[in-house]
C-alpha cells in the first residue's frame, strides 16, 4: 500500500506569522534560560563568599571565646586565692580577738581577786 501522491501544503500569511512568532518565543525562552542560569551562578558565587565570611567570623568568635575562657579561668583562680586569704585573715583576726578577750577576762578576774 504505497501512497506516493504529492501533498500540497498551503501556509497562509497568518500561519506563517504564528510559526515565526513561536520560533522567536522559543529562542527568547532559551536566551532567558541562559541569562537566568548565569544569574543563579553569580548568586551562588556570592553565597559562597558570604559563607566564607561567616566561617572567618566563626573562627574569630572561637578565638575570642577561648581568650574569654582563659581570662575567666585566671580571674576565678585569683578570686579563689583572694577568698582563701580573706578566710585566713578572718580566722587570724578571730583568733586574736578571742585570745584578747580571754586575756582581758583573766586580767579582770585577777584584779578582782577571783583567781
Amino acid at each position: 500500500m504505497e501512497n506516493n501522491t504529492p501533498v500540497k501544503l498551503e501556509i497562509t500569511q497568518d500561519k506563517l506569522v504564528d510559526l515565526l512568532m513561536h520560533a522567536a518565543t522559543r529562542e527568547d525562552i532559551a536566551a532567558l534560560r541562559q541569562e537566568t542560569n548565569a544569574k543563579f551562578e553569580r548568586i551562588d558565587q556570592k553565597f559562597e563568599k558570604v559563607d566564607q565570611k561567616f566561617e572567618k567570623i566563626d573562627q574569630q568568635f572561637e578565638k575570642l571565646d577561648q581568650k574569654i575562657d582563659l581570662k575567666m579561668e585566671a580571674m576565678e583562680a585569683r578570686m579563689d586565692r583572694a577568698e582563701a586569704r580573706m578566710d585566713r585573715k578572718f580566722f587570724a583576726a578571730m583568733s586574736i580577738t578571742i585570745a584578747s578577750a580571754i586575756a582581758i577576762i583573766g586580767i579582770l578576774l585577777r584584779g578582782f581577786h577571783m583567781f
